[in-house]
């Protein structure tokens, strides 16, 4: 990369490996770095030499070009550039512009290789580069943290980090792009999903666990899960837990004890969780479970 400004830059953590690349057992890699523009940093046009380069905007906001076409880009968006374009970078003026990236070739014989081919085929007009998927930037962090520290195995994270990348980048689709799934795609997404969730509702806390741990876009998922399910995903995840406290609560677990197996942060939220589902607070449900059995008797 050349800059028109080369001292204006706050920082630039770059590390070219042109002359010698670091070589995966799928890629061969030639660039990844880190740059943190001032107002008048500015990225020379040159003409892109790797199959594939992406790079996510971290902060501020500022202009990539591709065959001098301009996109403005901002914190979050993700920017994909091929081989043999022509490639030019600003940053705006007040908002300065901060972004992570890498540049690389893929092996011939690598099962990745068809991502590059997909990305290619749906991303090639100059005009249509962005994507946003939020996951992706501790992917990113995680990259330049083995760079920067490197030891045993780095190069291996450094490319299983990269992996994960591409494949959310293979799987991402933005809301008008719902409709090229097939609903036999979507069964078939939801119900690996439906099944996860169904073996691991008892520690999931949070959602987005789901969504990153199958490297999918999380607004993407709840989405076609609402279509196949007919509820959200909150609802189903909610619904699991609570008809499983329900049992606990008739095997006699204390309420503490069926809110640390649930995996809620304190009784009260566990508490009005239940109430919500079943009309009833847990201590209710107590009593009304000691009458029937006072009855029997």
């Amino acid at each position: 990369m050349k800059f028109i400004q080369p001292n204006t830059n706050k920082f630039h953590f770059d590390n070219i490996f042109s002359e010698e690349p670091l070589i995966t057992d799928n890629f061969l890699i030639y660039q990844i770095g880190d740059l943190y523009c001032e107002s008048d940093t500015v990225v020379e046009a040159h003409k892109q030499e790797y199959e594939l380069e992406i790079s996510f905007i971290s902060e501020g906001t500022g202009d990539f070009y591709t065959d001098d076409v301009k996109t403005t880009v901002e914190r979050g968006n993700i920017y994909l550039s091929f081989k043999n374009e022509i490639h030019r970078i600003s940053s705006d003026t007040f908002n300065n512009l901060r972004y992570y990236y890498f540049a690389l070739n893929f092996k011939t014989d690598s099962p990745y290789y068809i991502i590059l081919k997909h990305l290619q085929n749906n991303y090639s007009a100059p005009d249509n580069r962005i994507l946003k998927i939020e996951s992706i930037f501790p992917l990113m962090t995680n990259i330049l943290y083995e760079l920067a520290n490197i030891n045993t195995f780095s190069v291996l994270m450094i490319e299983t980090n990269i992996i994960q990348i591409l494949i959310s980048l293979y799987r991402f689709h933005d809301n008008k792009n719902l409709s090229i799934y097939t609903a036999d795609l979507q069964k078939g997404i939801v119900y690996n999903i439906v099944n996860y969730i169904d073996n691991h509702f008892k520690t999931i806390t949070n959602l987005t666990e789901v969504a990153k741990k199958f490297f999918y876009d999380y607004s993407y998922l709840t989405k076609i899960f609402k279509i196949v399910m007919g509820k959200t995903m909150h609802t189903y995840l909610q619904e699991k837990k609570m008809n499983h406290a329900r049992i606990l609560l008739n095997e006699n677990y204390s309420i503490t004890q069926i809110s640390e197996i649930l995996g809620y942060s304190s009784i009260h939220n566990f508490s009005r969780a239940f109430k919500k589902q079943f009309d009833v607070s847990p201590r209710e449900f107590y009593k009304t479970k000691e009458n029937k059995e006072s009855n029997k008797k």
